[in-house]
């Protein structure tokens, strides 16, 4: 099974019309995100930037948010292992 996935993989990846087809796809898609984006109001970037703040924010602070769910729940009964 395992030699007949890898054949099929080398010939889809030597395929031009396969090829082709999966970059006309990619080129749909990228049109159709950027029609998508440039139809949300603008203040979505503010708030994709916030985002990507707050994100950032918890993963720098993970321990301390980690720390405080624990106490949190051991608080209100249930056991952390």
């Amino acid at each position: 099974m395992t030699k007949e996935f890898h054949r099929r993989i080398k010939n889809s990846l030597t395929n031009p019309s396969l090829q082709i087809a999966l970059e006309s796809n990619a080129a749909r898609r990228k049109i159709g995100r950027d029609a998508a984006y440039a139809s949300l109001p603008e203040e979505l970037q503010t708030m994709r930037q916030r985002a990507h703040a707050v994100r950032a924010r918890t993963i720098d602070h993970h321990d301390t948010y980690v720390d405080q769910f624990i106490a949190r729940v051991v608080s209100n009964g249930t056991i952390v292992h």
